[in-house]
């Protein structure tokens, strides 16, 4: 007997299929217009809203049972379409740097080239495995941030979310 059941596309995303068969696909058209559109308002804005910020960092505590409205997954699910719990995301002007698990690099791959051809920003994935702390990718990413300082005897100057407390492991080890 033949099989008629409906097998979701393959998604423009490389076709990441979840546990109940549901495709993940970043929707990167809305992903390069929003990153755009992010990257826009950072450069014109810079002294007035953003500090003189010559990097942004959001890094997204781990899943909760309790409701609560992150900022930081507010700005993945408006990037990304997805919360990446656990994930630190840096922005700068050439690259973009992601520190998370196996499986959301994974997801996340399909984003490389849009965000280049969007903002000209290379794509750094720092893939930090089950059992480590993560301290390791930390340090090569701060060490990106402290060579794109914008000058002057100062550090670089790093934005991120304001009254976010660090949750987790991991974003406690990165604050």
């Amino acid at each position: 007997m033949a099989d008629h059941r409906k097998v979701p596309p393959q998604s423009q995303a490389g076709g990441k299929v979840s546990a109940a068969g549901i495709p993940y696909s970043i929707d990167l058209s809305k992903f390069s217009s929003r990153l755009k559109a992010l990257y826009s308002h950072w450069t014109h804005n810079k002294g007035d809203m953003w500090a003189s910020a010559d990097a942004l960092a959001i890094a997204t505590p781990p899943p909760s049972e309790d409701l609560r409205y992150l900022k930081s997954s507010a700005l993945n699910i408006w990037l990304l379409g997805y919360e990446l719990p656990e994930t630190v995301m840096v922005f700068m002007k050439k690259h973009i740097h992601f520190l998370c698990s196996q499986k959301k690099s994974s997801l996340l791959e399909v984003v490389k080239k849009p965000a280049k051809d969007a903002v000209g920003a290379d794509v750094m994935m720092h893939v930090k495995m089950k059992n480590d702390d993560g301290s390791s990718l930390m340090d090569s990413i701060f060490s990106a941030i402290h060579a794109v300082r914008s000058g002057g005897d100062s550090g670089p100057v790093v934005g991120n979310i304001a009254r976010e407390a660090p949750e987790g492991k991991l974003l406690e080890t990165w604050s």
